[in-house]
């Protein structure tokens, strides 16, 4: 009986060590790691390898965006910052108006009926392949599900 119970206790918990991150909440995450919009329009949970590398940055808002906000590689010499992605925030409508061009801004990564939250991805790693910077660069980036996953909004 007690390996019956083994045979099956351990492939569930195999299965629950697979499993992917909780969506991260604001109580859950020390408030060094949160970044909050400008707006306040959304919070954003910063991954813990990002501790001093990656900075917020205003940005010019594209297509009747309401406000953007860039995340910055952050280096001393300002002309080396390269951004990592970039938030727009639109009023649902402002999306809309954008019609086909939308795709060109970046991907909904949050809507409801007061805002929607795109993200802006690069298209390249802007740094000389292998160099350290190219690397970090890699190290710090976000695919899109991720950014959306850790995206919280009020």
């Amino acid at each position: 009986m007690r390996r019956a119970v083994l045979a099956l206790l351990l492939p569930a918990a195999a299965l629950a060590a697979c499993t992917t991150e909780t969506p991260p909440t604001v109580a859950t995450r020390p408030p060094g790691e949160v970044y909050q919009a400008p707006d306040a329009s959304f919070l954003f949970v910063r991954p813990p390898n990002w501790r001093g590398q990656i900075i917020p940055r205003p940005a010019g808002p594209v297509g009747g965006a309401s406000g953007a906000v860039e995340m910055r590689l952050r280096n001393l010499d300002v002309a080396q910052q390269q951004t990592v992605f970039t938030i727009y925030t639109f009023a649902p409508g402002a999306w809309r108006s954008l019609g086909d061009s939308a795709a060109s801004v970046g991907s909904v990564v949050f809507e409801d009926s007061a805002r929607v939250l795109v993200a802006a991805l690069p298209a390249a790693n802007p740094y000389p392949d292998m160099t350290p910077a190219a690397m970090r660069f890699d190290s710090l980036s976000l695919p899109l599900d991720t950014i959306r996953a850790r995206i919280i909004v009020r």
